[in-house]
């Protein structure tokens, strides 16, 4: 893909952050590339021909039609761009998922690299919290183990990281960062049974002890990853 032109992407909002009166810094999840930061330059008053102004028109947990002109170096610029509907809004607890989704995106996904499927899922879990009626938690922590998968940090639920035998329902494991599941000898507060470990992979959320543990074990995960920088 030739850069220096505009082209048309398909992406969302993750963060702006205001440079100059008329200048924005955006970053975006971009289905054709991956995490792109770009300029968009224009009033901040809204216009003759729109009711509200460009910078307010575009907001995060909606996808967008981009006007994306690529630089092999620099920041991008996006040109333009229309909303693809439904309109999606978010609030409540959903509404900080969102953003909680937003972040990781932000802070752990390289600069320009496609990731298609994680952008599939991303929109699915827009969706669903959309549509969210109880806890978000499932569809975090299913986020959350796909965008480990993306980076390269996938977790193995299927074996034991020492003995490489495979996770027994009524066992009891440690869930190491850069190993994996190790088999303790007893439970204690800092392990999950192997029953959980097998609910998480199948993506079975119904009691709040595997929820519990799959959040235990996501932030386990991520936290190498965030520099030392907690999530806000």
């Amino acid at each position: 893909m030739a850069t220096g032109e505009f082209i048309q992407a398909t992406g969302y909002v993750l963060h702006r952050r205001q440079l100059l009166e008329k200048t924005q810094l955006v970053d975006l999840f971009v289905l054709e590339r991956g995490r792109v930061t770009a300029l968009l330059k224009g009033s901040p008053e809204p216009t003759r021909r729109r009711k509200v102004s460009a910078f307010g028109r575009l907001q995060p947990f909606q996808m967008f039609s981009l006007r994306l002109k690529l630089k092999p170096t620099g920041l991008s610029r996006l040109g333009g761009f229309d909303e693809i509907p439904p309109l999606r809004m978010l609030f409540g607890k959903s509404l900080y998922a969102g953003l909680y989704l937003n972040e990781l995106i932000t802070r752990l996904l390289p600069l320009e690299e496609p990731s298609p499927e994680l952008f599939r899922v991303y929109s699915e879990s827009l969706d669903a919290l959309a549509a969210e009626k109880n806890t978000p938690e499932p569809t975090l922590r299913c986020f959350e183990r796909l965008l480990l998968e993306a980076i390269g940090y996938g977790i193995n639920w299927q074996y034991e990281a020492s003995l490489n035998d495979e996770i027994c329902p009524d066992r009891h494991y440690l869930f190491v960062a850069s190993q994996g599941f190790l088999l303790q000898p007893e439970q204690t507060v800092d392990t999950c049974s192997g029953a959980e470990i097998i609910a998480i992979r199948d993506g079975c959320f119904a009691s709040t002890q595997t929820r519990r543990a799959a959040k235990r074990i996501m932030r386990t995960a991520l936290e190498p990853h965030l520099d030392g920088k907690p999530l806000n």
